[in-house]
């Protein structure tokens, strides 16, 4: 969740109660999703493969070790978020260490395990998975915490993704063949680990531990959600994100939406600042029902849990329009929950609202307030939103914190509740120390309006009309990359960078993808800039016209450059 730093300028009559949009505003109330259309859940059977459980460890694991110091600095991450994780590569031999044995069904299987020392959880990246009919499944120690299997292609078809998440710093990856498959060859590789750092409570880090490997609970007066049993219809559609970005693992919220399809599709609303690429999305797990039973119960475990893996990238827009990504997930969760409506309407200033939401990525809390005056924000690494795409909201009870990005705003019409806004941003704040984020009186939360993305959202919401199309692609420019400059390590180095554009007003500078990771905020279409001692051979710069704003994706993409060798 970004930290709000500047407003900048509120609207004529600010804190005046507002007139509701009036042209055109559409409802689409909440529906219960029929257990019959749902897909299975992509986790680990029960019944299937009982004899993998039973079995003993592989003799040989490759031990990738505690964190090492560079993996822990995370000098680079997704902007507003913080990262829950990192990824680490898996050595090219590490398939030579895995083994063939027999299951006591007498199933001929390969297995190869991987250990990341003191990871909360783990999910590995295959490459080149083509296992045909064969499976595929991983599990924890002992058998315990499986996911799978996977077969085919793997999840897209394409031989590349991110499996589900396995408890504990230790996964066994277990390929069955095809029967009819004699062969001892291996078709697929294990390229990457994602390791999610084990959490700690809110102030209560080592002092010599950055904040960014140790992930904070949420705050002491973040209200249980199980404590208003009357949001529980609503909350059910909320699910804890979990996902890769550029290296590193991220959490946030969001919430399933109904529509008008039929058959009814997965869609899924959630925040640009957190997904806004499509391999982004592919490495998307949603978990649900991750909330107490009872009034400040106990939380179950993550494992446990209904969950999807993968999605699709359908739609989105940046700061400047909204803040908004909707995402068709892989399926449908395996268990009862009723889509969450939406509103195109405007909310009056002073409207009571509510926002459900993982803070921090812990269980499901909920956080009660009004809409307040309407202000421009500009965000610290210079992204801005206007005050015609956003709402502002001022907590009365509860709170939302890192982690909440993403999650619905949600208000009372006639009874029924609907979203009409996704988290973007909460006050600038140590929100990781609880004792400082509750003492915070009336926080404010900015959300992106549900009305400004609708445009947008149109035709997959409601299967008629036009989506507003993405931007023109912007004129061509000069673009260059010295060879990089060594420093004291043959790893990171320094670059300059240099760029020439016309025809535009104003321009930004991503790393490794159109929406990837900002290096600069707006600057002049001509300069030259060295970068910090974080550069590697192949880096890849986009230079991107931003003469409306810090916007993203390939339609901004002036021109791009790469990293060579000295």
């Amino acid at each position: 969740m970004y930290w709000i730093a500047v407003l900048l300028a509120m609207w004529p009559g600010a804190g005046i109660a507002q007139e509701r949009e009036r042209e055109g505003p559409e409802r689409h109330p909440d529906r219960m999703e029929e257990s019959v259309r749902r897909a299975p859940r992509r986790g680990f059977e029960t019944d299937q493969a009982p004899g993998l459980r039973r079995m003993a460890n592989p003799r040989r694991t490759v031990r990738l070790g505690a964190l090492t110091k560079a993996e822990r600095q995370l000098a680079i991450r997704k902007p507003g978020l913080t990262p829950v994780g990192v990824a680490r590569a898996v050595p090219a031999d590490a398939l030579a260490q895995g083994e063939w044995s027999v299951t006591p069904e007498g199933t001929r299987v390969w297995r190869l395990q991987l250990q990341s020392a003191e990871a909360e959880s783990v999910r590995v990246r295959f490459a080149d998975f083509h296992v045909g009919a064969g499976k595929v499944w991983l599990f924890g120690a002992a058998g315990s915490d499986g996911v799978g299997p996977y077969s085919g292609d793997g999840l897209f078809g394409d031989g590349a993704f991110w499996s589900d998440l396995v408890a504990g710093d230790t996964v066994t990856v277990a390929y069955e063949p095809d029967p009819t498959d004699s062969s001892t060859a291996v078709p697929l590789r294990v390229e990457e680990l994602s390791h999610r750092y084990a959490t700690t409570a809110a102030g209560k880090r080592a002092a010599d531990e950055p904040v960014a490997v140790r992930a904070a609970a949420a705050a002491t007066c973040a209200v249980d959600l199980s404590c208003h049993p009357n949001y529980a219809e609503p909350a059910a559609a909320v699910a804890l994100m979990l996902f890769e970005s550029g290296g590193k693992s991220y959490q946030c919220s969001g919430a399933l939406l109904n529509s008008a399809t039929d058959p009814v599709l997965p869609y899924f609303l959630t925040a640009n600042h957190c997904i806004s690429t499509a391999e982004e999305a592919k490495s998307l797990v949603t978990i649900y029902r991750y909330q107490t039973a009872a009034c400040n119960g106990q939380p179950p475990a993550l494992s446990t849990l209904p969950r999807v893996t993968g999605a699709t990238l359908v739609a989105g827009q940046p700061m400047a329009n909204g803040d908004f990504t909707l995402l068709q997930l892989a399926g449908f969760p395996n268990t009862d929950v009723k889509l969450l409506g939406w509103i195109t309407e405007g909310l009056d200033t002073g409207e009571s609202v509510a926002g459900i939401s993982h803070p921090h990525g812990d269980y499901k809390r909920i956080a009660f307030g009004q809409r307040t005056r309407d202000v421009s924000i500009r965000f610290a690494d210079g992204e801005r939103m206007p005050s015609t795409a956003g709402y502002q909201v001022a907590w009365t009870e509860g709170l939302t914190q890192g982690g909440s990005s993403g999650s619905p705003l949600l208000v009372t019409r006639d009874g029924k509740l609907y979203a009409a806004g996704t988290l973007t941003a909460g006050p600038d704040i140590d929100d990781t120390n609880s004792t400082i984020a509750c003492r915070a009186q009336n926080t404010i939360a900015s959300y992106g309006r549900f009305s400004v993305a609708f445009p947008y959202l149109r035709s997959y919401l409601t299967g008629n009309g036009t989506t507003t199309p993405d931007p023109e692609p912007a004129a061509a420019a000069s673009f260059t990359a010295t060879p990089i400059t060594y420093s004291r390590s043959r790893v990171y180095g320094q670059t300059t960078l240099a760029w020439q554009v016309s025809g535009v007003k104003a321009v930004q500078i991503r790393l490794d993808s159109p929406a990837g990771v900002r290096v600069t905020g707006i600057v002049q279409p001509n300069g030259t800039l060295q970068t910090g001692n974080w550069v590697t051979v192949g880096t890849v710069f986009y230079l991107q016209d931003a003469s409306d704003g810090l916007s993203s994706g390939a339609s901004k993409t002036l021109a791009t450059v790469r990293v060579v060798a000295p």
